[in-house]
């Protein structure tokens, strides 16, 4: 009988150990979860400011390109004019001679 009882004893220490070691890995568990649920966040919030800055990087490039446009069409113009006004010297040039 005795023998039963510290068969009884060990066993209901065990079960214990057991279900301090569940409790302890369920604590961690949630703490990982928890973890996880934070870099998750962050991940989604930088994919954000990685979406506004791409957005924001596009449109400087628009913007750039569209003046680079209207510079080559200002140049285009200022050299015609320029040519038109040394065509109008030699012509005027001409009338005089």
């Amino acid at each position: 009988m005795e023998f039963l009882n510290e068969n009884i004893i060990k066993l209901n220490r065990t079960a214990n150990d057991a279900q301090e070691a569940s409790q302890q890995t369920l604590g961690n568990l949630y703490t990982e979860l928890e973890k996880l649920s934070n870099l998750s966040k962050a991940n989604l919030k930088l994919e954000q400011q990685l979406d506004d800055a791409l957005e924001q990087e596009k449109k400087v490039r628009m913007n750039v390109k569209g003046k680079s446009a209207n510079w080559r069409v200002i140049s285009s113009c200022t050299r015609r004019v320029w040519h038109l006004e040394s065509s109008q010297l030699q012509l005027t040039g001409k009338l005089r001679k």
